[in-house]
């Protein structure tokens, strides 16, 4: 089986402090938007704050000085599984999830008991960031805002859930003609 025919249906992106504590999720899926904000249950570091615009203020979560609304951890995981289980068991993506997303999901799968969940409305993760080091061998950065400024000429707000997984999907989307010109085929998904 060809992966790039599943990959361009759902991108996910958690933004999450690294000490592994959601802050935003989102997905899109064609022109369908899932974005929410949850409420970190320990404090964001000052770095957290100047690289996402995300901080909280007297129990509000505030995103570039607007208050946002937020959810529990499990609401948020409850939320995202309605928007998936709408799709046919799609490949979730990140770019750079394997050592930055997917590890922060898990842990808040297993802690709100759900884990199994995920399985039942996706077929598997996969980090884009992989396949494009599989493919451009010489790139001097493989970030997300690289590769968009590298390959589209285009910058986006980085490190916002919802600007990632809209640039995510606009690189996939444009990916899929570029992965059927090369000879790679397939490359690494997690598939439950």
């Amino acid at each position: 089986m060809r992966v790039y025919n599943l990959i361009h249906r759902c991108v996910l992106y958690l933004f999450s402090a690294r000490t592994s504590h959601i802050m935003q999720l989102a997905a899109v899926h064609g022109s369908d938007i899932f974005s929410t904000y949850v409420m970190p249950k320990i404090p964001i570091t000052s770095s957290a704050t100047e690289i996402t615009g995300i901080e909280v203020q007297k129990e509000m979560l505030f995103h570039h000085g607007n208050n946002v609304d937020t959810l529990s951890v499990s609401a948020a995981l409850d939320s995202l599984f309605r928007f998936l289980e709408r799709f046919n068991n799609d490949v979730l993506l990140g770019h750079n999830s394997k050592t930055f997303d997917c590890p922060v999901l898990l842990q808040a799968l297993e802690s709100c008991l759900v884990l199994s969940k995920l399985t039942e409305v996706v077929k598997g993760l996969s980090d884009t960031r992989i396949l494009y080091k599989l493919v451009y061998l010489d790139l001097h950065s493989y970030s997300q805002q690289s590769l968009y400024e590298t390959f589209l000429n285009m910058s986006f707000n980085a490190h916002d859930a919802t600007e990632d997984v809209l640039m995510l999907h606009t690189w996939v989307t444009k990916w899929r003609f570029v992965m059927k010109t090369t000879s790679v085929q397939h490359f690494l998904v997690i598939m439950f």
